[in-house]
């Protein structure tokens, strides 16, 4: 008999088992390690010992480490409760993990001969040739499948041509090896990194990385003037922002994922910085507002009028 190291425990089954749940938690654990012996068992499902006899209750006390009362009542708790059964001479078994190797022995079986529909006859027996197992799809067993390796696959059963695909021409001199590589451009086309508008998105975008990847992603939004003129506007607010400035602008992504993203969209209006000329002569009206400094003395610090463009800024200016 094959050693198992595992057993099949199906615990749905162990705490659904009325038979089970009836017995104290003295005689499931009994139960338990009677399993575990029963799985090592010469004889699979029985409780046998390695000699192939049966266990008697002394020996099942020694082997579970319990007093050899203790295990007669246990066992008797559990037959009456219908958890095993026994056969003529006494012996104690599990029927269900009997079911399950008499399934087992059978699987392996039919596995040793080839598996499949046992009504299949044995191939080759009456013209003579060495018997050979068939499967249930009429294949010999063993036969190889598929397609040897080395074998050229026929794409013409396909209706894809044969002839072998031309090599690319050379690039130019100087020209790079990537998506628009100019060895690759068709005749008639234009490469994409060269397009005016492109230039001028790439001569403003701060991080000069993966061109190619953005010429790709440029062309395939091809922004009009309009278009081109938004992205350009958000392009010199983003520059000027705190989230690319900080770490040298680390932070800055990649040109052709800002456009594949449409970040452009997410810019709002270029936030207007005040005038600092602008702030001082409000300060100094404001010191004139509350008496610390007369007119005279603030337009000499301002050197000129307090007065703004839209008119005054309050009574008490005028009348110092």
């Amino acid at each position: 008999m094959p050693n198992l190291p595992w057993i099949k425990f199906f615990p749905n089954d162990w705490l659904a088992e009325p038979a089970i749940r009836v017995c104290s938690v003295a005689a499931r654990g009994m139960w338990m390690d009677m399993l575990s012996l029963m799985h090592l068992s010469p004889r699979r499902g029985y409780l046998l010992a390695a000699t192939g006899s049966p266990i008697t209750p002394e020996q099942l006390a020694r082997l579970t480490g319990c007093s050899a009362d203790e295990v007669t009542r246990l066992l008797a708790e559990l037959r009456s409760s219908g958890v095993f059964s026994c056969t003529d001479d006494g012996t104690v078994y599990s029927r269900r993990m009997v079911r399950d190797e008499g399934k087992r022995e059978k699987c392996g079986d039919a596995g040793r001969k080839g598996g499949g529909n046992p009504r299949l006859k044995r191939a080759g027996c009456a013209s003579g040739d060495a018997p050979t197992t068939a499967t249930f799809k009429g294949i010999p067993k063993g036969t190889p499948k598929g397609t040897p390796k080395g074998t050229p696959k026929l794409l013409e059963a396909r209706g894809q041509s044969l002839n072998p695909i031309p090599p690319l021409p050379p690039a130019e001199p100087g020209g790079g090896v990537g998506l628009f590589d100019p060895g690759r451009i068709k005749p008639g086309r234009v490469n994409p990194e060269s397009e005016p508008s492109f230039l001028k998105f790439w001569a403003e975008y701060p991080r000069k990385a993966k061109k190619p990847d953005a010429a790709r992603a440029f062309a395939k939004i091809a922004p009009g003037e309009a278009l081109l003129a938004a992205i350009l506007a958000a392009l010199s607010s983003l520059r000027r922002s705190d989230d690319w400035l900080k770490n040298n602008g680390s932070f800055v992504p990649y040109p052709a994922s800002w456009l594949n993203q449409r970040r452009w969209e997410e810019v709002g209006p270029a936030p207007t910085l005040p005038d600092p000329r602008e702030r001082q002569r409000k300060q100094l009206v404001g010191l004139v507002n509350m008496g610390s400094l007369t007119r005279a003395e603030a337009e000499t610090q301002f050197g000129g009028s307090l007065d703004g463009d839209s008119g005054r800024d309050a009574a008490g200016v005028d009348a110092a």
